[in-house]
């Protein structure tokens, strides 16, 4: 089963462009979505609280939030990523 994300026909770039990560569309080449930049919070988009050397952040390969690894405890299959489960928020 999917996470629910409405993402079809779609590939994961892992490139770097400029200050985000983007899985672009097989079809079309555009990006579907977009990961936060890791700068654009100190604090977990979930529990607020704040990262640190012990509080890591993480990508919600779902929603592209920035988590921490309490919050984003769960793998699951999300379109885009083929037949692979990857880190999801909760």
């Amino acid at each position: 089963m999917y996470h629910d994300i409405s993402l079809t026909s779609a590939t994961h770039n892992n490139t770097q462009n400029g200050d985000d990560v983007q899985l672009l569309s097989m079809d079309t080449n555009e990006p579907i979505m977009k990961w936060l930049p890791n700068e654009h919070s100190n604090d977990c988009g979930i529990c607020q609280k704040a990262f640190s050397i012990f509080r890591r952040k993480h990508h919600c390969r779902s929603c592209g939030g920035l988590v921490c690894g309490t919050c984003s405890p769960d793998k699951l299959y999300v379109a885009g990523y083929q037949d692979t489960k990857v880190r999801v928020c909760t």
